[in-house]
């Protein structure tokens, strides 16, 4: 089979594709850039409900000089896990006492 060279050095069906260099100096490609490189950013952060609370709550234990959580400290709290140190009713009693207090849980209302 043989292949007849048709539009040789331009792509198929790259219409007005032109190679770069070819029509445009230097200067005018380097303003197209500088142009492109004032558009506005549009990058944007949006942080939960939940992690503007938590980091709320940092930042009170913090101030009032309270534990925060760190890699090592996370770390002791699973093996306390582990090892069933919270397993026991009066831990599960200080704990469940603990979060009403807090707020963290509400008790149904009995009608």
């Amino acid at each position: 089979m043989a292949i007849d060279p048709i539009n040789v050095g331009h792509a198929a069906g790259s219409g007005g594709i032109r190679p770069a260099g070819s029509g445009r100096d230097r200067a005018s490609e380097k303003e197209s850039v500088r142009e492109i490189s004032r558009a506005p950013y549009a990058d944007r952060v949006e942080i939960s409900e939940q992690g503007r609370a938590l980091a709320a709550r940092e930042q009170m234990l913090r101030a009032e000089g309270g534990e925060t959580l760190d890699a090592a400290r996370i770390a002791e709290l699973r093996e306390r896990i582990r090892r069933g140190d919270y397993d026991r009713p009066e831990v599960l009693t200080a704990v469940a006492r603990r979060l009403l207090e807090l707020g963290e849980i509400d008790l149904p209302v009995d009608r």
